[in-house]
Parts: structure tokens; C-alpha cells; sequence
């Protein structure tokens, strides 16, 4: 029993070291030249586009015999060799770019090489180059409206994505020729280009990048800004004439565009715009209620791709002159509000205190159904042009007035019925020929578009000033 156990034993000796002997043959063929040594692996591989070219980041690790690092690609045909020194350092960031490449993904290998030839293994990486034909495929910035005013350009910027970098703004100065370079940021909204001489190139570009981590930026080609003619040609046929207490503006659009005309003066001291959108051949509008003297009126034209074209033009309206008020009394009402909460009588047309007014009776008060009425004595005869009235805007009050005048504050004759419009400033009521007299009555005979109240039909009448004037000669 104990032979035949160790007989057995030897055999599996014996096939232990025959089948060493074997492996070692099999190993053996791949060494015949001697054993394969590597250099250091690189690391970390990271590939960014550019133009034409590409940049490659890496790391290696202790690489004490590593005396370069190699880049290789169209298949190893062209490579391109970074010498390499082992700083103090345990890992050294490698940073690599490859220079004239051609416009295509390429794959990459990227090795080392130490002082004895040695290589180590092979890390492929992927990278897109870009050229001349991503760059063909790039424009401008595009905007979203444009407003020409005087001598600067305000530009609305379209909105940017995230492959989008700057735009550059380039013109010229209106005061002493020199070019002029304003950039903005993809996030900016909006710029304004001061003092730019418009008869001069407006040119513009903008840059992008191909990935949002190219290592280059390409740029646009340039695009030329220009003004409107259409705009141009109207802003030019515009004419403005003097009437009383304003102007009249007359234009021509002879090529029938769809426009939008913007037209601001001040009143009273406030800014006052009215916008009229229309495609006639002409066009005019009668601004009223300036002041006397020289002032600025400006128009301001856009078109439906929203480029706007503004200018400013000098005015000189026939101004109403409004007459002294001092001495005047009212002579009678219809109704009135005064009470321990509100001081709203018929005296307050008169006041001279544009923020106070006159109120007729509560809706559900004796008397309070339209029409509504106020005589108003100006102590002597005068000859009136035209009557300023200011009252609410909006929408209560009165929309259709009349205007009566007497000397004897008996027999009255009318002078004029006009609509009254819900604007914040006053609105001048020419008459057809001047009047004469000592009393003037106003009637507001339809009330407003708004009732005063929640509830039915509750009307009563706002106003916060009466000034009769004449138009100097």
C-alpha cells in the first residue's frame, strides 16, 4: 500500500516538472531577443480642438528615463516628437500641441520614449480639427432692432449660444476721424456706438469656437451696417408746419412700406408719444398743446425688420397764450363735491393748481345725471382763440363737451363742440373764430367710456383745469 502510494506520488512530480519545462519553452519563443522593456505609459490623456491644429494634455509618473513624449497619427505616417525633462516633481502635466493639421477627426497615439530607445505602450485619442471650411459656415451676429439717433447706432443683440464669443464693432469718430473698436460679451444684450460717423463704414463680426473647449476662436467675416435708405428718403421728405398751439408734421412714403412713425414732443413739460403705424403714400399729424418758443420734436421711423431711424428737428409752434386767471370767479355750477372728505368745487378749474379738480355730484346724488355744466366769469369781455381743458385719463369724466360764451351771463352762444380724449396732458380746443365775451360756459353733455364706480350707470364728471388763451400773432 505504501509503494504504490508513493509510486503515485513521483508521477505527479515527474508531470509537475515536465509541464514547468514546457511553459518555459512557450514563454521563451516570445524572448528570444531578450526581454521586452518599457518606457513610462503617458497619462490622463485629454485632446482639444483648434485651427488646423490640436492641443493634447497628459501627465507622467516618475518618468526618470523618459527623454521624450510622441504624438502620432494618420496611421503613425506623420508624427511629431516633444523633448521631455523629468522636473522634481512625482507627475509632470504634459501639455502638447500638434501644428498644421488637417481639417478632420484624427486619432492619435501618444507615447514616450526613454534614453535607451525603449517605448511604452500606445494611448490612442480622438480630436476634430477645424479649418477654413467650419469658418466658411460662420456669420455675424444678427440683431434685433436697431435705433439710428443723432450721431450713435443703439444695437439690440440677438441672444448668444454657448459656442459664441465676442463681437467686434468697428467705425469710425464722427468728431475726429479715428477708428473706433468696441467689443461685447456674448452675454451683453445690448450697445450703443457714440459719436459714429454714419457716412462712414459700420462694420462688424463675431467670434465662436468650433467646441465649447477649443483652444481657438474663429471669426466671422465682416459685415457692413448700414441705414435704411427707405427710412432715410422719408425721415428727409418730412415737413413741419406751425399751426396754433403745435404743429402739423406731413411725411411721404412713396414706396407704400409698412412703417411705424413715433412721434415725441412734451406738453406741459411731459413727454407725450403718439405712434402711427401706416403704409400711405403720405402721411401728416397734428400735434398740439406746446409750449411757446423753440423746442425739440423728435421722429423716430421703423421698419418691419425693426431698424429705426430717429431725428430731431427744431420747432417753433404758434403758442397759445393763456390768460390771466387772477381775478376770475365762478358765477354758477350745476353741481359740485365739497364735504368734510373731499375738496373738489367748481373753483378748482380755475386755480391755476394743475392737481386739483372739479367733481360733479355722485352718481347717486339730486342732480347728478349728465349734462353737467360750469360758468365761469372773467370780470370783462375777452376774445378767446382757443381753450385748454385737462381731465382724467382714464376713460371717467366726460367724452363730448360744449363751450358757450355771454356777455350778460344770460344769453349764451355756441362756440364749439369737441370729444374729449383720455390723454395725462392738456388738449387744446380750437375755436373756428374767435369769440368775444365776459362769461364762458363749459357743458360736458356725455359722460365717459369708464364708469366712476363699481355698479350701473354711475357717472359724474372730472376736471382738473379750464384755461381759455389766444394765439400769439
Amino acid at each position: 500500500m505504501f509503494k504504490n502510494e508513493l509510486y503515485i506520488l513521483f508521477l505527479i512530480m515527474g508531470g509537475v516538472i515536465v509541464s514547468c519545462a514546457e511553459m518555459d519553452d512557450n514563454f521563451n519563443q516570445y524572448i528570444e531577443n531578450g526581454e521586452i522593456e518599457y518606457s513610462n505609459k503617458v497619462d490622463s490623456i485629454k485632446t482639444f480642438s483648434g485651427k488646423n491644429r490640436a492641443s493634447v494634455t497628459a501627465s507622467l509618473f516618475n518618468a526618470i528615463t523618459v527623454k521624450e513624449v510622441i504624438v502620432a497619427w494618420n496611421g503613425g505616417e506623420d508624427m511629431m516628437s516633444f523633448p521631455y525633462q523629468k522636473s522634481e516633481t512625482d507627475i509632470d502635466e504634459l501639455e502638447l500641441i500638434i501644428p498644421d493639421l488637417e481639417e478632420k477627426s484624427h486619432q492619435l497615439s501618444v507615447y514616450s520614449k526613454d534614453s535607451q530607445g525603449a517605448e511604452s505602450i500606445k494611448v490612442d485619442a480622438f480630436v476634430n480639427v477645424f479649418g477654413a471650411v467650419y469658418r466658411s459656415n460662420l456669420e455675424a451676429k444678427s440683431f434685433k432692432s436697431t435705433i439710428a439717433n443723432g450721431d450713435s447706432l443703439a444695437v439690440q443683440l440677438s441672444t448668444s449660444n454657448s459656442l459664441e464669443r465676442n463681437t467686434e464693432f468697428n467705425y469710425s469718430d464722427k468728431t475726429t476721424g479715428d477708428g473706433v473698436v468696441v467689443t461685447t460679451m456674448p452675454e451683453d444684450a445690448n450697445v450703443v456706438l457714440r459719436n459714429a460717423d454714419f457716412t462712414k463704414t459700420i462694420r462688424y463680426r463675431t467670434f465662436y469656437v468650433p467646441e465649447e473647449d477649443a483652444i481657438d476662436e474663429f471669426d466671422s467675416d465682416w459685415k457692413t451696417f448700414t441705414l435704411p435708405q427707405n427710412i432715410i428718403d422719408i425721415l428727409n421728405s418730412v415737413v413741419i408746419t406751425p399751426i396754433k398751439g403745435g404743429i402739423n408734421i406731413f411725411w411721404e412714403n412713396t414706396i407704400n412700406r409698412d412703417l411705424t412713425i413715433e412721434l415725441t414732443y412734451f406738453v406741459d413739460g411731459v413727454a407725450k408719444t403718439n405712434v402711427i403705424a401706416s403704409s400711405d403714400p403720405t402721411g401728416n399729424f397734428d400735434a398740439t398743446g406746446l409750449a411757446a418758443g423753440m423746442q425739440d420734436v423728435t421722429i423716430g421711423i421703423k421698419d418691419v425688420g425693426a431698424n429705426e431711424v430717429v431725428r430731431t428737428f427744431a420747432v417753433e409752434p404758434i403758442a397759445l397764450l393763456g390768460l390771466d386767471r387772477s381775478a376770475w370767479t365762478i358765477h354758477s355750477f350745476k353741481t359740485q363735491t365739497v364735504n368734510a372728505a373731499r375738496a373738489w368745487g367748481a373753483i378748482r378749474v380755475i386755480d391755476n393748481d394743475i392737481n386739483t379738480m372739479w367733481r360733479s355730484a355722485w352718481p347717486t346724488l339730486v342732480d347728478s345725471e349728465f349734462p353737467q355744466w360750469i360758468i365761469i366769469d372773467m370780470q370783462e369781455d375777452k376774445t378767446l382763440d382757443a381753450i385748454k381743458i385737462k381731465g382724467p385719463d382714464d376713460g371717467k369724466g366726460h367724452s363730448k363737451h360744449t363751450w358757450e360764451i355771454s356777455s350778460d351771463g344770460i344769453n349764451f352762444t355756441h362756440i364749439g363742440t369737441f370729444n374729449m380724449a383720455n390723454i395725462s396732458t392738456y388738449q387744446i380746443n380750437d375755436l373756428a373764430v374767435p369769440a368775444i365775451g365776459r362769461y364762458l360756459r363749459y357743458t360736458a353733455i356725455e359722460p365717459g367710456t369708464v364708469e366712476s364706480n363699481s355698479g350701473g350707470n354711475l357717472y359724474c364728471d372730472y376736471v382738473y383745469d379750464i384755461h381759455p388763451g389766444v394765439y400769439e400773432q
